[in-house]
């Protein structure tokens, strides 16, 4: 079905077209993709599970001289908590600023597809709802590893 609508694009359009068909399905390819990253960071901050590399925070810790055992130990479970915390909302904020950046990436999108001829428009339809549906499946699949991924960790 991709490879006819393609086929289809590439005999009706002239040279420059098919360089804005182009353009056009890497912006789609990349709206989907900020969709799929948008998907992952709502699943993360849902299962309580913020981005891996948001874990090097971690790996500051609480020290003093000064401070008994004891101490130390309430201290440090305070600081987790506000590290934990601090996690939560960098990924909030992340998930903020994906969003705008789709809004702006389908904005355009949708300016640059209404420029498009109307003889190519039916087998571009067809060419990005394969696409679509293709990255659906390659999301879903993703997004339930993840969720997998996150039982099998709370279990040990």
């Amino acid at each position: 079905m991709k490879e006819k609508a393609i086929r289809e694009i590439k005999n009706k359009c002239k040279v420059d077209e098919l360089e804005k068909v182009k353009k056009l399905e890497e912006q789609c390819m990349r709206m989907l993709n900020l969709q799929f990253q948008l998907r992952k960071l709502e699943k993360r901050l849902n299962l309580n599970m913020p981005p891996p590399y948001l874990n090097a925070i971690d790996k500051l810790q609480l020290r003093s001289k000064e401070l008994d055992k004891n101490e130390i130990e309430q201290f440090t479970e305070q600081w987790n908590n506000i590290i934990r915390h601090a996690k939560k909302d960098f990924t909030s904020i992340m998930i903020m600023t994906k969003t705008n950046e789709i809004e702006k990436t389908e904005k355009k999108y949708q300016e640059s597809v209404e420029t498009l001829p109307e003889y190519i428009r039916e087998s571009f339809d067809t060419l990005i709802h394969t696409i679509r549906t293709r990255h659906d499946q390659t999301t879903e699949k993703k997004i339930h590893f993840l969720e997998r991924k996150t039982y099998r960790m709370r279990e040990t």
